[in-house]
């Protein structure tokens, strides 16, 4: 049971993260976020909705962003603002 317990916790502690980071890569894509909240509500059916989480997976893992800007801003990969170490 504790196990459980830890899994749920984490799971909670995890959502909000996942669910930006997931809204951003799909404006990086040139996509509404909107999808993510397609991609959630598969679950409303378990087997559908561990499908959509597969497809939503290898779409945000292996698509392409956009080169240059799109209408939710500029590509970071190119933009003078994003100075990494």
């Amino acid at each position: 049971m504790m196990l459980l317990q830890i899994v749920t916790l984490i799971s909670l502690i995890t959502i909000i993260p996942w669910t930006t980071l997931s809204i951003r890569r799909f404006h990086d894509m040139n996509h509404t976020g909107w999808l993510v909240a397609l991609f959630m509500g598969l679950w409303v059916i378990p087997p559908i909705g561990a499908l959509g989480s597969m497809i939503q997976f290898f779409w945000m893992a292996l698509g392409s962003g956009t080169a240059g800007h799109n209408p939710y801003g500029l590509d970071p990969r190119f933009s003078r603002s994003a100075d990494f170490i």
